[in-house]
């Protein structure tokens, strides 16, 4: 009887890993949410992302994408880091890493506006943006935030 239990024991554990439901996969969350961004700090700082992790194996994170569209959902910003980073998946365990410090003075040059307070005050105070973070991979992964500038 345990042979039998031993032999469909490794049946089932060999069909979830070759089906992918074993795989790792990252997903995350961004905090805070929403990020509040000011002339005098112009930049996407203190952004953490919380990790939660499935499956079994390693993950290699690629790149980390940084997108902010406008309220009318055009992409108004990009911007990409490399990472290469690989990550060793355990069911259940999760983690928080910082996002390094984006600068957004690329949204000024996107946007045709020069950065000066008073283009601030008239381009970007008092809007929000969709933040949209995608972490590259296997299994790219992604999570949004509001981006207001006040």
């Amino acid at each position: 009887m345990m042979k039998k239990s031993l032999v469909l024991f490794t049946v089932i554990a060999a069909a979830l890993l070759l089906t992918g439901c074993l795989s790792p996969k990252i997903n995350f969350r961004i905090e805070p949410n929403p990020i509040v961004v000011t002339f005098d700090d112009f930049a996407l700082r203190n952004v953490t992302l919380h990790f939660r992790l499935s499956g079994i194996g390693s993950y290699t994170l690629k790149s980390v994408l940084v997108e902010g569209m406008d309220d009318q959902g055009e992409l108004v910003f990009s911007h990409q880091e490399d990472m290469n980073e690989t990550i060793f998946v355990v069911p259940g365990v999760s983690d928080s890493v910082d996002l390094p410090t984006v600068d957004l003075s690329d949204l000024c040059d996107e946007m045709g506006i020069e950065l000066s307070e008073t283009a601030y005050n008239s381009e970007l105070k008092g809007k929000t943006f969709q933040l949209k973070i995608t972490l590259t991979g296997k299994n790219p992964t992604s999570d949004t935030a509001e981006l207001k500038f006040e």
